[in-house]
């Protein structure tokens, strides 16, 4: 998959009070998004967050959840969205 097929996007994570600046796939479902930026959190994190802590991922804008059987690229993320996971 080239650069073409991906988006740099940042998510908060408020479990955390951090933020990752992330490239996705464009091909790829949200809940697919999700559950490999959970496990990221999870292994990453020093408080041992487990990765169902987060399920969900919103327009840090808007406020709105994105159904988990979308995908991206039929979504408004798009480069540079601010995205909130928890």
């Amino acid at each position: 998959m080239n650069n073409n097929n991906k988006i740099l996007v940042s998510i908060y994570i408020p479990v955390t009070d951090e933020k990752y600046d992330v490239f996705i796939p464009i091909g790829r479902k949200v809940k697919k998004i999700i559950q490999l930026a959970s496990r990221a959190i999870s292994d990453l994190s020093p408080s041992n967050i487990p990765e169902t802590a987060t399920k969900n991922l919103f327009n840090k804008t808007t406020g709105n959840m994105y159904d988990s059987e979308a995908i991206i690229k039929d979504t408004d993320i798009r480069n540079g969205a601010k995205l909130i996971l928890f």
